[in-house]
């Protein structure tokens, strides 16, 4: 139930863990549950849906990054540390839309693949 708190069944684009038909992935919900921080549950289950594993990858995929033997480990790092700097720059820039977002993050990426 843990992993249903930080407003999951809210957002549509949460719909491959839980609809409101009843359906649910109880399993992996209930593996996103042990995470202690909303924000790192939210950010899972956001890869998750977007990868859409099995029951059985999702959830070695949680407890490898849980027990700390993720070879991903450091890019979650990154991860949430961007995520931080968007949100700094969003609260100091207000007016900031959704896609001057995504194609700054669609310019990091060329430049991190060099293009």
């Amino acid at each position: 139930m843990r992993a249903l708190g930080p407003d999951l069944m809210k957002a549509g684009e949460f719909k491959w863990l839980y609809d409101f038909n009843g359906s649910m992935r109880e399993t992996v919900l209930y593996e996103l549950g042990r995470i202690e921080d909303d924000e790192w549950i939210r950010g899972w289950a956001k890869r998750l849906c977007e990868l859409k594993p099995t029951t059985k990858e999702a959830v070695a995929m949680i407890r490898r990054w849980r027990h700390g033997k993720s070879n991903s480990q450091g890019a979650l790092a990154l991860t949430k540390m961007l995520i931080g700097k968007i949100n700094d720059f969003v609260h100091r820039y207000p007016d900031t839309r959704q896609q001057q977002i995504l194609a700054a993050l669609e310019n990091v990426s060329d430049a991190v693949r060099g293009s």
